[in-house]
């Protein structure tokens, strides 16, 4: 290393605190990652050459390039992403794998724009409140309901998208959360962040029947409600406009692994306030 006139500067575990820029880099590889993780703890790999094309292809205000510009010269085009030859495609797994590894390149994009964006308004201490009108969609932040967390790493921050329901005040809001155990669904404004829709991002359709409703169960990756007299589990999927919801029947749930389901009905409770606190409180601080 010394005759390539390299420096190493080596970090405790956990706790990596060499260079600001390095630090900053590895946050938002971090939260980058934990939006594919949730149902694919064990294979989030497959995804990491998109996610490392669509980070370096990207424009970042701090360089006022593309990491790719800066390093090549030059942008490449994005591989395998022929969209005439995806609509002509007579392999459907083909075809599917190029859909969803253009709706990772555009939710990734995106992630990275909002990344760049939140970091300006934060140094933006006059910055303009946020303001939400009944029917919008927003995202919540997990800090605000959630008391234990585990696998923080690689756990997603931000839950949903709930519609706002109602408006309590400029600092409150009343979200829509259907057949969710919590009463009180008020919460304050600084957990909330808007949800950007985009139909490209997640080209899926929703299963309809019950055989393909278990087929796919793999691809649930949050539960938002639980209808306790009926047995119905309201789950948001994967790569399927966040906006759906789809109800799945007990036998249909079921069909998960069992540690799958521990985990996502683990996340759900967490979610619900303290077990010893019926129904929650609301979140108004």
């Amino acid at each position: 290393m010394a005759r390539l006139s390299i420096e190493l500067q080596m970090s405790t575990r956990n706790h990596p605190q060499t260079d600001g820029q390095t630090e900053r880099c590895i946050q938002v590889l971090t939260r980058l990652l934990r939006s594919y993780t949730q149902n694919a703890q064990d294979s989030w790999d497959k995804w990491s050459p998109q996610l490392e094309f669509a980070y370096n292809s990207t424009y970042n205000t701090a360089i006022r390039a593309s990491p790719f510009e800066v390093d090549l010269g030059y942008c490449p085009n994005e591989p395998l992403l022929d969209h005439d030859e995806m609509a002509n495609a007579r392999n459907s797994d083909r075809q599917q794998l190029m859909q969803q590894l253009h709706a990772i390149t555009l939710r990734t994009k995106e992630f990275l724009t909002e990344n760049q964006i939140d970091m300006q308004s934060t140094k933006n201490k006059g910055r303009k409140a946020l303001v939400f009108k009944v029917g919008e969609w927003v995202l919540l932040h997990e800090d605000s309901i959630f008391t234990l967390r585990h696998h923080g790493k690689s756990q997603k921050m931000y839950g949903g998208p709930y519609q706002v329901k109602k408006v309590i005040n400029n600092n409150a809001y009343e979200l829509d959360m259907p057949n969710h155990p919590r009463k009180h669904k008020v919460v304050n404004v600084q957990w909330l962040k808007k949800f950007v829709h985009r139909t490209e991002a997640y080209p899926n359709e929703s299963p309809i029947s019950s055989l393909d409703k278990v087929i796919r169960c793999s691809e649930i990756t949050e539960v938002i409600g639980y209808d306790t007299l009926n047995k119905i589990y309201f789950c948001k999927m994967s790569i399927i406009d966040p906006t759906i919801t789809v109800q799945y029947q007990e036998h249909e749930f079921n069909a998960l692994p069992e540690t799958r389901r521990k985990q996502l009905m683990d996340t759900f409770r967490r979610t619900c306030g303290n077990p010893g606190e019926e129904g929650g409180e609301d979140v108004m601080e």
